[in-house]
């Protein structure tokens, strides 16, 4: 992963809590798992916490399964005296997971967005932070500050410590960068590094090293808008010139097509770094909560067609990580009231974030310190409830509700999910595709969920083919789990050569925007088509479907042979049997150079959006049929063509009624037969279809041959 993503400057304070293994997971088979799950509940009426609750009032489900709850836990700063005692002395740069006479602690996580906020709202929004460190937090809370930005992702300047003082030195240090004086921000790293022990990158740093990291966050993060900083200092091996790094301005509020593109990447990377960070600082004891100080962005990356996907793949990552991680985002939006002149605030973009992750959007504050007040006071009182459900051991995502059956009028925030375990044998997430090429390579046995796969052995006229490579995937194993209103998943294909060598691949995306195709997943389900360039002789396709909501993951492969047409007379492929519904959503997968100039399954006509065969062919007897046969050959005379029909136990049967419609000439020299076939009187069962080309001259025959299904009446 990219240094630019790494939290790079932590303190000590985070380095045994990070590398301790987490105990909340314990598996006690290969398949199910008892997982322990902290739910960190606020109870609100008017506003103000609800006390006085036991374990008795709550009810915990779990994808709607009540859930017997184990252990209970209250965590109010209000009364919590013994913590306010043994806290009164600092404690300097200690593991998050310490508590106090055994009492939970409170963390929270100060972060100011440097890349998404006008920077004429800072300046206010850190007074009101010093604030809050100042005046509002108890004294056994644990506050760690940060600041974050597109080119170096989030920078913690001090660890969970509840040394006030240090915490308001890491706010000079924002500040500092705000007002553009490098040399401030040395002083204060210095300053941080004696206070709260700061390290960079983990190891002690010197004076020196502190300035030079000063001077590069000043070149980085202030660069003006007309032009690189001269003698801008390269960071993580990428000069500052190579990315967008500089304030969004005014242009959030500009045309689009003036602004849209660098704050969709900055969108982008904001939801990327938030992942980064709620994964680094997993081992952080609940309750924790993230207190994001920013502008946000316009709404319409959430609701614009060309935008939605991009953006909301990425802050879906970020979210996913808070669930499974346990941590709560609270949003303050900095812009303050509108005055009259102005147009009412936009906080859908905050409010996504906040919201499903179990906080809420503090906007229309004047005062940023009013603002972080109440997210003091509403998350003072924490109950905390611990499940231990029996899971399968899928990685999958399971959602959680909370009850309060005997209250009514009252507000709960919470978790609203968590991950469930994965087994040993497979990797808890895949950070990097390298990842999913070593589970394709070693021919490792995924099948999260069904697929099926055909590889048309299309013959090479010169030293390779152009291999059609067609997927279909049933609509529940993409609506089971979504996340957000975009269902994404990714494509790994890799054909193989006899010796496992890789001939040729592609990898792509597919984004599902389930407003607008939901209906067509829940009828069918999706088809994808894409090819890939293959030399002669046997080989093997290899597909992984990767579904980006859960990491759930299937491989199928498909045994292939590539025949050379100088060498071979006859090549058949199988009868495709087509499929004009508007069940199923069809997508060609652009893949390689060569589908710049020619479209997707060109050798085989008609095979697109409207017209796509059906991989798992099913249907009722008497109900006509649209087939496609696709031949090569090279003898001097045409070949003769045989049909059979066979059952599933290999029976012959009536020769099958086949009228042929059309004939016409695809790619590579084949010859395409379209027809159309009504099988009568066939009961419900298995069968084979059988092309067959017999060279007159010689009596040689080759065989192209598909299943079906004569299903039931419905």
């Amino acid at each position: 992963m990219r240094g630019r993503w790494r939290v790079t400057i932590l303190c000590l304070c985070l380095a045994s809590g990070l590398a301790a293994a987490s105990e909340s997971e314990r598996s006690v088979s290969e398949r199910i798992s008892v997982t322990q799950v902290e739910v960190a509940v606020q109870v609100l009426r008017k506003g103000e916490p609800v006390r006085g609750l036991t374990a008795d009032d709550f009810v915990v489900l779990d994808r709607g399964e009540p859930q017997p709850i184990v252990s209970f836990e209250v965590v109010d700063s209000a009364t919590d005296t013994a913590a306010e005692a043994s806290s009164a002395e600092p404690s300097g740069s200690v593991g998050p997971s310490e508590s106090v006479d055994g009492r939970r602690r409170r963390h929270l996580l100060l972060l100011v967005d440097l890349d998404l906020t006008e920077w004429k709202h800072l300046p206010g929004a850190l007074t009101g932070a010093r604030r809050m460190v100042a005046e509002q937090l108890h004294p056994s809370d644990r506050l760690a500050v940060g600041f974050y930005s597109s080119f170096f992702g989030p920078q913690l300047l001090t660890g969970f410590i509840d040394r006030r003082e240090a915490s308001l030195v890491a706010l000079d240090v924002i500040e500092a960068i705000v007002a553009r004086r490098p040399e401030r921000v040395a002083e204060g790293l210095i300053e941080l590094s004696r206070l709260a022990d700061l390290r960079f990158e983990g190891e002690p740093a010197g004076e020196e090293t502190w300035q030079r990291v000063a001077r590069q966050w000043s070149a980085a993060i202030l660069r003006p808008l007309d032009g690189p900083t001269p003698g801008a200092p390269s960071v993580g091996g990428r000069s500052p010139d190579e990315i967008s790094l500089d304030p969004v301005l005014g242009s959030l509020t500009s045309t689009p097509s003036l602004a849209d593109e660098p704050v969709l990447r900055r969108v982008r990377e904001l939801g990327r770094g938030l992942r980064d960070l709620a994964l680094r600082l997993a081992a952080v004891p609940e309750p924790k909560q993230i207190l994001l100080l920013s502008q946000g962005f316009p709404s319409r990356f959430l609701e614009d067609r060309n935008h939605t996907a991009r953006a909301v793949f990425r802050l879906d990552a970020a979210l996913k990580a808070f669930l499974e991680t346990g941590w709560v985002l609270q949003a303050v939006d900095v812009r303050g009231v509108p005055s009259i002149d102005e147009p009412a605030f936009d906080g859908n973009a905050l409010f996504h974030l906040a919201h499903h992750s179990g906080g809420r959007l503090y906007e229309n504050f004047n005062r940023i310190d009013r603002a972080t007040e109440k997210i003091v006071e509403r998350t003072s009182l924490t109950y905390v409830l611990v499940i231990q459900p029996n899971v399968e051991a899928d990685g999958s995502f399971h959602d959680l509700e909370v009850r309060l059956p005997g209250m009514r009028r009252v507000d709960l925030y919470y978790r609203p999910g968590y991950r469930a375990p994965t087994r040993a044998d497979r990797p808890r997430r895949l950070d990097d595709r390298r990842d999913v090429a070593e589970l394709v390579l070693a021919d490792r046995e995924l099948r999260d969920f069904e697929f099926d796969l055909l590889a048309l052995p299309v013959p090479a006229s010169g030293e390779r083919a152009r291999v059609p490579v067609l997927l279909e995937i049933p609509g529940e194993a993409l609506l089971e789990r979504p996340f957000g209103g975009i269902a994404s998943i990714e494509i790994h294909a890799y054909g193989l050569d006899r010796f496992g060598g890789v001939q040729d691949l592609f990898i792509r995306r597919v984004d599902i925007d389930l407003a607008r195709d939901g209906r067509r997943l829940e009828r069918g389900g999706l088809r994808l088509a894409g090819h890939l360039e293959l030399g002669t002789g046997v080989g093997e396709i290899r597909v992984l479907v990767r579904n980006l909501a859960d990491d759930a993951l299937s491989l199928a492969k498909a045994p292939l042979e590539v025949a050379a047409l100088g060498r071979t007379d006859l090549v058949v492929l199988p009868p495709l049997f087509l499929d004009r519904s508007r069940d199923w959503l069809s997508l060609p997968l652009a893949s390689g150079e060569a589908a710049a100039a020619a479209p997707e399954v060109e050798t085989l006509r008609g095979l697109g959006v409207d017209f796509f065969p059906r991989l798992a062919p099913a249907f009722r007897s008497n109900r006509e049929q649209q087939l496609v046969f696709n031949l090569f050959y090279s003898t001097v005379e045409a070949p003769l063509v045989e049909l059979r029909l066979l059952t599933a136990r290999g029976d012959e049967m009536e020769a099958p009624d086949v009228r042929f419609l059309e004939r016409y000439v695809g790619e590579a020299g084949a010859t395409g037969l379209v027809a159309t076939w009504k099988p009568k009187g066939l009961a419900p069962g298995g069968y084979t279809l059988e092309i067959a080309l017999v060279d007159r001259a010689t009596g040689r025959r080759v065989e192209g041959e598909a299943e079906f299904k004569i299903v039931e009446p419905s």
